[in-house]
């Protein structure tokens, strides 16, 4: 796109880029949502792993995520033993995660609730 930006740059249309600029937003959107699916399917697997499980191959794919190791992450994911680092994942985070989030070498959530300011929380 540099050069295309070039020349944009030179018929002095910065408009002419927008749709890009979108396009550009969208799918970085597309791959935030799957990796947080991802995220989720995989914590749901370490506390529920006699459910059935999605690799989330079509997601990816349709995400354009490349990196076909991610199509096992969720079949691969167990909880942590308590003497190994975690990260505590959450739809939303509320008062009941206190004791979760003390023994958590990070917080990730798909919202911002009242105990948190950010989507992403880590210490």
């Amino acid at each position: 796109m540099t050069e295309k930006t070039r020349i944009i740059k030179t018929l002095g249309e910065p408009g002419l880029l927008l749709p890009v600029l979108l396009n550009d937003g969208l799918a970085a959107n597309d791959r935030a949502k799957y990796y947080f699916t991802l995220l989720q399917a995989a914590a749901t697997h370490a506390r529920h792993p006699e459910a059935q499980v999605s690799s989330l191959r079509r997601e990816r794919l349709a995400s354009g995520v490349d990196d076909e190791t991610c199509d096992q992450v969720v079949a691969a994911s167990t909880l942590a033993a308590t003497d190994r680092p975690a990260i505590l994942v959450r739809d939303m985070t509320s008062t009941d995660d206190i004791a979760g989030t003390a023994a958590a070498a990070g917080v990730l959530t798909a919202a911002g609730g009242r105990t948190s300011r950010a989507a992403v929380v880590a210490r």
